[in-house]
């Protein structure tokens, strides 16, 4: 009987197709005929419907009849064998019995064994049995099957002949064992069987195309292998010629059957390339082709479950990449569409509910949604119920069951979902053979399962347990893996994890390592990176909290901030990861004191709560306590009532929030009560203090034993102890702090940033005693751990300063030697405190929140008191112009160490000018910024964390190069602080440095000068630092009195001078005569007297560097100003100022210009400024005198002086002369020109080789600022600092009618003077000044107005 007559009996009955079939063949008398047609039809009619297992099952009774009805040895034996295969083989792969695909392959091997060898159907029938033992591996997983497949594969090829007779024959069996082998390759990983499926694919192809047969089938089994092979090696040409051979096949086969499954593999292709790629386009496309698959197949085909299972997963991978919840819920409704389409008898319909389990387990994730985990958990567990025993995917629908119990714990904390997730994963463990590949995925769920034990009930067993099975998952996952990632990132967070608990270093070490390299690995839209993130940058922040390493508060801020930016915002973990960046950036505060890092807190926690869905508060109560946390650090800065009552209202919220038993309740309690001790410090009242202690000693008793956060609680309650003593003069509350801290210093690891801390608070408990009783016991033990927390190599840099101070102080009295030890010690550590991974403006700022910048004054004074006038020198010199004294020395030259090693010079100047851009990095971006840094997105602020982070690595590649060449012999001092006799050394041969150090009640000179070979000492018992502060505070009257203190004022009573207004006679007429006779009697003229000065010689040179409110003080202009009896400084020598005794040997040593010239800035109209019209006549007379003489000049004035141009231009002059408006603020003192101000930290960056000597004819060009004297912050030693050799200055306001005169004649004496040789430079400006300022005075009266307009002319440098 035909095809054509069969195809038409199947369409009919059962029934009636027994009883045709009976006519037909009882006319031939053959029972074992008619069955085995029988089963033909039915197996026809099978094949042609969907779900009628009536004709499968009816086909293989038939068939079976019809072989018992068949004598051994007859002829159609092997056939009937063979046909009742693949009957069995139809139904296996329909209900997935596996005794169907068992006695299938024995049918098998009777055919094969009642064929005669030579039968050449016997290729045929091994192939077929190969391929039932290929079918069995798919669904039990025993690798013996797939092992028989390729034997049996491998002998048919081996019968084939040798001939092109069946050469379509041989590409078949290539093609079926390159399967195998493919399949093979996924359960062992043994890269040989990948590479010798491609080949065979390729020969399979290659066979089809030489018979002029297209390959296309072959084709899509060669694209499987290159993906697998891809995924293995990571090679991504594989998966590039994947992509271009389905692409060349769709495009070149319009109309073909096969095109939904092309289109299919190409979406899943595609897929893979959007993973490796990061590519949004492609998992675009992945889409697209995945629907149009769809759309190319008939409705009722039953590939359609399939295709909209594989639309799911690229939805899922696009959700992934761009956090569209719409994606991910596209996903899910394609898998429902798959499920209802395929009958629940179905072998695939397990597998189909467990990926629909494994979507909504996302969605949870993604969205919090309970009832989503709910279903997932009910789903997975139906397709375990309904898989059979032995099922290949048994092992992973477990994991995934385990995962989700897991995931639903973790919101939910019910022990039942723990017990039964790590059921769960035992079980899959329990199902999986050694050397699978799905082993290590199993090792490491079930350790993070573990984990989660750990977490929940404290039992250090589970983390070990945990560690121990995710170590043999990565040791068990191959480079280039795609699960590398997670196996890498469960371990280190389950290392992380004992970390927690034990304390130890090396864990976190480990962790961070584990962590780095997983999210290295992992592409942007890894499921778990974000997590990945947050434990890395958790870890990050506990190291920092250890060792106090910058680098790695900065690192922990990057990873929150990239966690948060790729976290879906409809996330339940997004409030957490807002909480644990608000976290970071609090205590990056504790150490910078910036307000903009306790801002950024207080916004992260704002934004945690605020995205906490209602009713969830009681599963979060940590935001509301850190963020009461940060109001508290704002309170320290702001001192705002209301900053420290939300602190505590917040806190308060978070205890309400949390169960008694919870874990975090010790937490939550310390927290409080540090908010209530804060209160009761400011406010004295006893209910705070006493609500506090017993809050932190029950923190203390909730933890368990061992707990690393032990070592917290006890220093925060021994801390409460210490301010109650504070407030009651109790011994027992000083006894109990004593003993409390000395009990959290033995919980204390060595090596941990808190012990610095520890000692000192010790210390400071001592003390406290000491002074109460006297007992010197008590001052011992406070040095001794003054001394230990100042020596230690972690902790805040500050703290241990401060326990330097301490030591410091406490010890002179008793032990001198020891106390030079500790200042030394102190004066090294304030770099350290004002660090270079700071910008400028916060190392200013941090000057004045740390009130530590007059230290060295203090310590100068006591050296000088011990005779160490050297010592006082060098501390001086150090703990003064902190700021200065690094921009100088990332500007010093390298000659000497680049003809030792010039590639090492050359990093030395690169890295050394990185530092110098980081440091005025945001100067630009404040000028328009929104107040506050909270307002801008998330994208800018990882834009400038990135740069606080590049900051922070250039100052570690710095100390490390500083290492390297200080090992090189002959370098072993570079860059390091001058010696006394090297500053000696270096001085200029012409004239005398006086250093006055005034601190207290003490006030000394040290004189200075290359022919001495140690500091002369003046005692100046007449003068001391209260003194200094009258004067300062007199002379301010007088500036403010006459409006020469008053910047940009427009008052009517101001005249076109610059700024000088007269002043209402009365009471302090005669002050700036008064200021200027006691700065003469007191301590300048004491010290001429000393240095044996006469008033014959007014040529002589001195350099004065003062300190304190000495700095304010026109001490250049000293002396007693009545008619007939003046004595002045200006008899005995011509003064110049200097920050520094080393930024005067810097500028000796330093080159004088080859472009030699002047450049004149004119601006008399500056934008929102007085005019001053006199600036035009200053530049004309200027001009007059360098034409006369032939110096090279130029001009650039009103509209053309803007700060571009004149930066261009200084770079072409030694010399520039600016007359103009300025304004004073540390880098952004600033002239202000045509298009606003071109301020100090630009002219310093440009990198002026020629700068030689600058005239600043502008206002208050030398006026510090007042919180910080011993900085010098002021333009004219920015322009030192920026290279000029020599700068012109002004004390104040200047008249507008005044200043031609003074710049007029100082270029003219400076060019007719000797040595000019008919040009103009630094080293004849201190003289030029002198000169052009007497031509004013001898023209003036005594009168203060005449004062005022000549006093205020300064010099700075050679």
């Amino acid at each position: 009987m035909d095809d054509a007559n069969l195809a038409i009996l199947s369409h009919l009955p059962i029934p009636l197709i027994r009883k045709i079939v009976s006519c037909i063949v009882m006319l031939k008398g053959n029972p074992a005929a008619q069955n085995d047609l029988i089963g033909g039809l039915c197996h026809h009619r099978f094949s042609r419907t969907a779900g009628e297992v009536a004709y499968i099952n009816e086909a293989v009774t038939a068939r079976d009849k019809a072989i018992q009805l068949t004598p051994p040895g007859h002829p159609y034996l092997p056939i009937r064998l063979v046909n009742l295969t693949r009957s069995l083989h139809a139904r296996f792969e329909y209900t997935g019995d596996l005794q169907d695909i068992d006695r299938a392959i024995l049918s098998m091997r009777q055919a094969i064994e009642a064929t005669a060898p030579g039968d050449p159907n016997m290729v045929f029938r091994l192939s077929m049995l190969g391929n039932s033992f290929h079918n069995r591996f798919e669904r039990k997983g025993e690798l013996s099957d797939l092992n028989d497949s390729i034997s049996l594969y491998r002998r048919a090829l081996g019968l084939l002949p040798s001939d092109d007779t069946q050469m379509q024959m041989r590409a078949v069996l290539l093609n079926d064992l390159a399967n195998s082998l493919y399949r093979r390759f996924h359960a062992t990983s043994r890269r040989d069987d990948i590479k010798d499926a491609i080949s065979f694919y390729r020969s399979a192809v290659a066979i089809h195309t030489q018979l002029n047969i297209e390959a296309h089938t072959f084709l899509n089994g060669l694209v499987s292998a290159l993906h697998a092979r891809f995924e293995c090696s990571g090679d991504i040409s594989d998966l590039e010629e994947c992509v271009a051979t389905l692409q060349r096949v769709i495009s070149t086969s319009p109309g073909d059957p096969r095109l939904a499954t092309w289109y299919g593999n190409l979406g899943n292709v595609l897929q893979t390339r959007s993973i490796v790629k990061n590519s949004i386009d492609d998992i675009g496309q992945a889409v697209c082709a995945m629907q149009k698959a769809i759309e190319l197949t008939p409705d009722d085909h039953a590939d359609v479950s399939m295709l909209l299972h594989n639309l799911s997963n690229a939805l899922g991978v696009r959700f992934e990449r761009t956090g569209d919840v719409q994606d991910l819920t596209q996903s899910i409704a394609a898998k429902r569409k798959a499920i209802a389409r395929t009958p629940p008898g179905h072998s695939i319909f397990p597998s189909l509910l467990c990926d629909l389990g494994i979507s909504l387990h996302h969605h949870h994730d993604a969205t919090g949604f309970k009832d989503s985990i709910d279903e997932a958990i009910r789903l997975q567990t139906r397709a375990i119920q309904m898989s059979p025993t032995g099922h290949v995917e048994l092992a992973s629908r477990y994991r995934n069951l385990g995962i989700s119990y897991i995931s639903r714990f973790s919101r939910t904390k019910q022990s039942a979902d723990l017990k039964d997730g790590i059921s769960a994963h035992q079980k899959a463990l329990e199902l999986t053979p050694a050397g699978h590949t799905h082993l290590s995925a199993i090792w490491s769920a079930l350790g993070n399962a573990y984990r989660e034990r750990f977490h929940h009930e404290g039992n250090l067993k589970d983390i070990e347990l945990a560690i121990s099975l995710q170590r043999k998952a990565v040791e068990a996952t191959p480079v280039g893996h795609k699960d590398l990632p997670d196996t890498l990132g469960g371990l280190g967070e389950s290392i992380w994890s004992r970390f927690r608990h034990k304390g130890e270093m090396e864990d976190i070490q480990e962790s961070i390592r584990l962590l780095q390299r997983g999210t290295g690995l992992a592409t942007e839209g890894h499921v778990d990176l974000p997590r990945y993130l947050t434990v890395l940058g958790v870890a990050y922040q506990a190291r920092y909290q250890r060792v106090e390493d910058l680098a790695d508060i900065e690192e922990a801020i990057s990873v929150f901030q990239q966690a948060v930016k790729i976290t879906s915002n409809r996330s339940a973990d997004l409030p957490k990861r807002y909480d644990n960046l608000g976290n970071a950036f609090h205590d990056r505060f504790k150490r910078s004191r910036e307000i903009s890092d306790v801002e950024e807190a207080i916004a992260a926690h704002q934004k945690a709560i605020e995205l906490i869905p209602t009713g969830e508060e009681i599963h979060l109560p940590n935001p509301f306590s850190n963020l009461g946390n940060s109001y508290h650090s704002r309170y320290e800065i702001s001192r705002s009532l209301e900053d420290l009552e939300l602190s505590i209202a917040y806190k308060e919220k978070a205890i309400s929030l949390t169960p008694d038993e919870h874990k975090s309740t010790p937490k939550l309690l310390n927290n409080l009560g540090n908010s209530l001790l804060i209160r009761f410090e400011d406010t004295g009242n006893f209910d705070d203090i006493d609500k506090a202690i017993p809050l932190k000693e029950t923190a203390r008793d909730r933890l368990p034993p061992g707990h690393v956060d032990t070592l917290y609680y006890v220093v925060n309650l021994g801390s409460a102890w210490q301010v109650r003593f504070k407030r009651t003069a109790n011994p027992a509350d000083i006894d109990k702090a004593i003993g409390i801290l000395q009990e959290a210093i033995v919980l204390c690891p060595e090596v941990h940033a808190s012990l610095p801390v520890l000692n000192y608070k010790l210390g400071n408990a001592f003390y406290s005693r000491f002074k109460l009783t006297g007992d010197e016991g008590d001052l011992k033990k406070a040095i001794a751990n003054h001394r230990l927390a100042a020596i230690s190599p972690y902790g805040p840099p500050i703290t241990r300063f401060h326990a330097a101070e301490a030591w410091a102080i406490l010890s002179h009295p008793i032990d001198p030697p020891e106390s030079l030890e500790a200042f030394d010690l102190a004066i090294q550590l304030l770099s350290l405190v004002i660090g270079l991974e700071q910008t400028v403006q916060r190392r200013h700022n941090q000057l004045v929140k740390t009130g530590v910048s007059d230290f060295s004054l203090l310590a100068a004074a006591t050296a000088l008191s011990l005779g160490k006038y050297d010592k006082a020198l060098e501390w001086l010199e150090r703990g003064r112009c902190l700021v200065w004294n690094q921009i100088n020395s990332l500007r010093s030259p390298v000659d000497d160490l680049k003809k030792h090693d010039e590639r090492l010079a050359e990093q030395v100047l690169r890295v050394s000018k990185g530092l110098e851009t980081a440091a005025s990095r945001d100067m630009d971006r404040e000028k328009d910024r929104p107040v506050g840094l909270t307002k801008i997105t998330m994208e800018e602020k990882m834009t400038l964390q990135d740069e606080s982070k590049g900051h922070v690595k250039l100052v570690k590649e710095w100390e490390e190069l500083l290492k390297t060449v200080r090992a090189i012999p002959g370098f072993e001092s570079f860059l390091r602080p001058t010696s006394c006799a090297e500053l000696l050394r270096n001085l200029p041969k012409e004239g005398t440095v006086v250093v006055i150090n005034v601190y207290e009640d003490w006030c000394d000179a040290l004189a200075l000068s290359a022919e001495t070979e140690e500091p002369v000492h003046i005692r100046l018992p007449q003068f001391r630092h209260q003194e200094a502060e009258r004067l300062r505070g007199r002379l301010r009257e007088r500036l403010v009195a006459h409006g020469l203190l008053m910047r940009h004022e427009k008052s009517e009573a101001i005249d076109k001078d610059r700024g000088i207004r007269p002043a209402t006679k009365g009471k302090g007429e005669n002050a700036l005569a008064e200021v200027l006779a006691s700065l003469w009697t007191r301590v300048v003229k004491p010290i001429l007297d000393a240095l044996g000065f006469t008033p014959s010689n007014s040529s002589r040179r001195i350099w004065w560097c003062t300190t304190g409110p000495l700095v304010f003080l026109p001490i250049h202009a000293a002396g007693i100003y009545t008619r007939g009896d003046a004595q002045t400084i200006f008899d005995y020598a011509i003064s110049s100022y200097i920050p520094t005794v080393s930024s005067l040997s810097q500028r000796k040593r330093r080159k004088t210009s080859q472009n030699e010239g002047l450049l004149m800035v004119s601006q008399p109209n500056a934008k929102n400024l007085p005019p001053i019209p006199g600036v035009k006549k200053e530049i004309a007379l200027v001009r007059n005198i360098l034409e006369e003489h032939g110096v090279r000049n130029s001009i650039i004035e009103s509209a053309a002086a803007t700060k571009k141009a004149t930066v261009k231009h200084m770079k072409d002059f030694s010399c520039i002369h600016l007359a103009c408006h300025a304004s004073q603020n540390a880098l952004r003192s600033s002239f202000h020109l045509h298009d606003g101000p071109l301020e100090l930290g630009a002219i310093i960056q440009s990198d002026i080789d020629s700068a030689d000597l600058a005239f600043l004819s502008a206002c208050q060009t030398s006026v510090g600022d007042e919180r910080l004297p011993e900085e010098v912050v002021h333009l004219a030693a920015g322009m030192m600092a920026a290279g000029y050799r020599s700068v012109v200055a002004t004390m104040w306001s200047i008249g507008d009618k005044s200043a031609p005169e003074v710049a007029e004649s100082f270029y003219r004496h400076m060019l007719v003077s000797e040595g000019s040789n008919g040009g103009i430079g630094g080293d004849r400006a201190a003289v030029a000044l002198y000169e052009a300022v007497k031509e004013l005075r001898m023209k003036s009266d005594l009168s203060e107005n005449s004062l005022l307009k000549w006093v205020p002319y300064v010099h700075f440098g050679i």
